[in-house]
Formats: C-alpha cells, structure tokens, sequence
C-alpha cells in the first residue's frame, strides 16, 4: 500500500469557522483533536483524549470538518481513507507503520461502522489488526497518532469498535441559524431579490435539511432564471446599472410575459449571450425548487441517530 495515497491535501479555505456545526461541536473538537495536538501541556491536562468517532446524518459536514481539522493542524501529518480502500491486514500495519514514522498524525478512517459489520474473512481480519494496531503495545506504540472515524450508521458499531474511540461526537443536522448561515455563504455574491421575511420562511421550510440537502437546493434554485430565459417566449428590453447603480451599464433584455409593455416575441436563441439580462433570485425560483428537493433523510433515520446519541453518545 502507498501511504502517500491517503496522505491528505490542505484545503486553506476552509477553517474550522466556516463550517456550520454548533459552537459546542467546535469546541469539543478543539479540545479533543485540536489542542492537544498543538502542545503537549495541554495534551497531558486534556480530559479524555483517545480516537474519536464522528457521527450523524449524511452532509451534516463531518467530512469538511477533517478538512478545517487539517488545515488547523499544519504540522500534523493527515491521512483520509475509507475502510474500503484497506485490502488486507498487511495494509493495516503499513498504514500505522507509517503513520509511526511520520507522528503526530491524524488517521481519518471513513465507512468505520465496517470494522463491526464485515463477513468476509478478509474483512474480519482486516478489522482484528487496525482494532489491535490501535491498542499499540510497548514497541508499537500509538503515542501521537490519533484515529478520527467517520460513520453514518453509528448504530452498527460493536463494543469492540466502542472500546477502542471512547470519544463519540454527534455532527447534528443544522438548525435554524445555521441554516440561514449556509444559505448566506452559498448565495454569496448572487444578485437577489428576497425579503428576509421570505429568507426566513425559506430557512423554516428547510427543516430537516442537512448542509449538503441546501447546497443541493440552493443550485438548483439558481438555475431557475435560466430556465425560464430558455422557456420564454417574450422579452423585453431593460436597462443594466452597474453594481453602485451610479451609471448604465448597457442595455438588454430580459423575459416577460406576452402582456408586459414592450414586450417582443423572440426566444433566447434569437440573442447574443451578452444581450440577456438574468432575472434575480427570487422567492418563487426557491418554491419550485423546494417542490422537488427534499431532505435526504426521514424521521427513522432521525430516530436511529438519537438513539444512538442517548445510548453511547457523549
């Protein structure tokens, strides 16, 4: 196996307070994979360093999260992988033999809940050598090498599994602020036309939604304009301001209604690229695509996760 495959790029921009988890989360992450990686006062008086599992719904951010972690980390070595991608117990120990020779370095091991579930033997084996890689013994110790799971389905996981990532972080679904903080950041810069009444009900109709279900919504909300520029059968022609609105920047048309005054019956073929004005994002754009984008989840999933949270969470 070719450690150098899992070794994990830097993302710059992204940072810890750009990813909308509650500020709780943030901190728990701080004090459990952040800081004592950063002095080793603060790793000797931190509560409850061990491996940590990170768990919750599909796009709630676990995996941006490793990212803001990484980049945080600049001296840490960081490798990302599935489960999957380990073939046989041979790649276990390469990958902590490695990981030996490069600390501190932090593991991100996606798909986790395998090490419980596995049938094959291959897997079986596969999942006995990390768990006792990561006990680590007196010539292999484990002394600043820090495994972060990620899972979706924590319910699956064994005592063994348990055992061994004694710290268990729920990545909830966002909340009501956290919602509209998403929407901002991924609205910035679209020219729109919303009240922020009409961005609250927005926000309130996204309940359920995790952070990818919006980023989801919120592509195809802008591709609304442009939809109705390629159904449209009339236009009529408006002027273009510059972003101070100090001075016209030119002047081009935009769809319309037959009965709109001006209005002139051509299509968007009919036009050059830079003769066509895009319509703002507006409240409507949103209802019809929140007709057809739902969350990626239901309430059974939402149940699943609880349980777990109120059984071995903390």
């Amino acid at each position: 196996m070719d450690d150098d495959l899992y070794t994990m790029s830097r993302k710059p921009d992204v940072s810890i307070e750009n990813v909308f988890i509650p500020i709780n989360i943030k901190e728990r992450m701080k004090k459990s994979v952040i800081l004592p990686f950063k002095s080793s006062e603060i790793k000797e008086a931190a509560e409850n360093v061990g491996h940590v599992i990170l768990y919750g719904e599909p796009g709630t951010g676990k995996t941006l999260l490793t990212y803001a972690i990484a980049t945080e980390l600049k001296h840490v070595t960081c490798f990302s992988l599935s489960f999957y991608e380990l073939k046989n117990d041979g790649d276990v120990r390469n990958l902590l033999s490695q990981a030996r020779l490069k600390r501190p370095v932090i593991i991100f091991l996606d798909d986790v809940e395998v090490l419980s579930v596995t049938e094959t033997d291959q897997g079986k084996r596969i999942a006995s050598e990390f768990l006792l890689q990561l006990q680590g013994s007196p010539n292999n110790s484990t002394e600043d090498i820090l495994v972060v799971g990620m899972t979706n389905k924590p319910w699956k996981l064994n005592s063994a599994v348990l055992n061994c990532f004694p710290i268990r972080i729920e990545i909830p679904l966002p909340d009501d602020m956290e919602r509209f903080d998403i929407f901002k950041y991924q609205l910035k810069g679209v020219d729109i036309d919303l009240s922020d009444k009409e961005f609250q009900e927005i926000v309130k109709r996204t309940h359920g939604f995790t952070g990818a279900d919006i980023v989801v919504l919120v592509r195809d909300a802008l591709l609304q304009p442009v939809r109705l520029i390629q159904r449209a059968t009339h236009y009529v022609k408006v002027q273009e301001t510059t972003s101070d609105n100090q001075q016209t920047a030119g002047e081009k048309w935009t769809p319309c209604s037959p009965e709109t005054p001006g209005a002139v019956a051509m299509t968007w073929s009919e036009l050059k690229e830079d003769q066509i004005f895009l319509p703002k994002l507006k409240m409507d754009d949103f209802l019809k695509s929140l007709s057809t984008t739902k969350p990626s989840t239901d309430d059974k999933y939402h149940d699943a996760i609880a349980k777990f949270t109120k059984d071995f969470g903390n």
